[in-house]
């Protein structure tokens, strides 16, 4: 069931059933197979990544772009979100778990199981401290999306009709919960659970996107934008309730296509984490935001990255 299921989870942003995605290529000198320090990171701003083929999760010092350590024991990671006092929750898909850590801190110190649901993508509400997860699919044909209040106990569930398949969440900066999948027509939908309300309704983008049926979502702050599986893009949309109005676009080069992004903000600027495919490699880019453009760098530490997230020391 894993290979399958990998192939549809992840690959479906290639357009490359059948196939494990291709190799990160190159790794940078320091990058793997040194001595890690466990204090390496405690006090520095981290970017995490997974690795879903490999069952790791990478834990990036930032600046500098040294691996700090990695986490292990994972069952097919795919999404991670990080909470504003450092925490970071990583989404073992296959075990059907969320497993939560420390910033810097190699063991876990909260689980939360999903059975019987596949979750792929997570997100978590700065107001509320809520935890959302996006399960793709389940005993039933149809996923949903899954709600633990204060990130604890058991979860509630939520679904729409209409939507057939669950890839990613994302909260607002009031709380507003959006989540993107696959309708019963196999087109790309977006729902939106506006905060303090129990249902999903489905948003009506303007354009609609056609043809990338999977893209992950962030909120930048000010718009929901949305990446591109296919296309070195990131879309960002204006929402008003269930309309949503296309509004710019931010232009990656070398980037064939977005995976799982993140956008952390300071005081000073706002940057770009975006697990991109460029010449058939994987690489991280890292772009300033939203103008995107040329990558100032580029991250191979995860070998086959999926998502990332940045957690800053508390």
């Amino acid at each position: 069931m894993k290979k399958p299921l990998l192939c549809f989870a992840l690959v479906f942003a290639f357009n490359a059933c059948g196939a494990p995605p291709p190799s990160g290529g190159a790794v940078l000198p320091n990058a793997l197979g040194q001595t890690i320090r466990p204090d390496r990171g405690a006090k520095s701003t981290l970017l995490y990544a997974s690795d879903a083929n490999d069952n790791l999760v990478y834990m990036i010092d930032l600046p500098s772009g040294r691996l700090a350590g990695k986490l292990t024991g994972f069952d097919q990671p795919t999404g991670l979100c990080a909470y504003v006092k450092g925490d970071v929750y990583v989404v073992s898909s296959q075990a059907s778990e969320i497993l939560a850590y420390k910033h810097a801190v190699k063991s876990a110190f909260k689980e939360l199981g999903d059975h019987p649901y596949i979750p792929v993508g997570c997100s978590i509400d700065p107001v509320t401290g809520n935890l959302a997860l996006a399960n793709c699919c389940g005993n039933s044909p149809d996923g949903n999306l899954a709600i633990y209040a204060h990130a604890t106990g058991a979860a509630k569930y939520f679904s729409d009709p209409s939507m057939y398949i669950y890839w990613y969440c994302a909260y607002d900066d009031r709380g507003n919960l959006y989540v993107s999948g696959i309708n019963h027509s196999y087109a790309y939908q977006l729902d939106v659970m506006p905060a303090g309300k129990h249902a999903l309704n489905a948003v009506m983008l303007s354009p609609d996107i056609e043809g990338d049926v999977s893209p992950a979502l962030q909120w930048d702050g000010k718009y929901l934008a949305i990446a591109s599986p296919t296309a070195g893009a990131i879309w960002q949309y204006a929402v008003n309730g269930t309309q949503a109005k296309r509004v710019h676009v931010t232009k990656l080069s070398d980037a064939g296509g977005v995976l799982d992004f993140w956008i952390a903000a300071t005081s000073q600027r706002r940057t770009l984490y975006a697990p991109i495919l460029a010449n058939s490699a994987l690489s991280i880019g890292v772009y300033p935001y939203p103008k995107g453009g040329k990558p100032e760098t580029k991250l191979y530490d995860a070998i086959d990255p999926y998502a990332v997230t940045v957690s800053a020391p508390p």
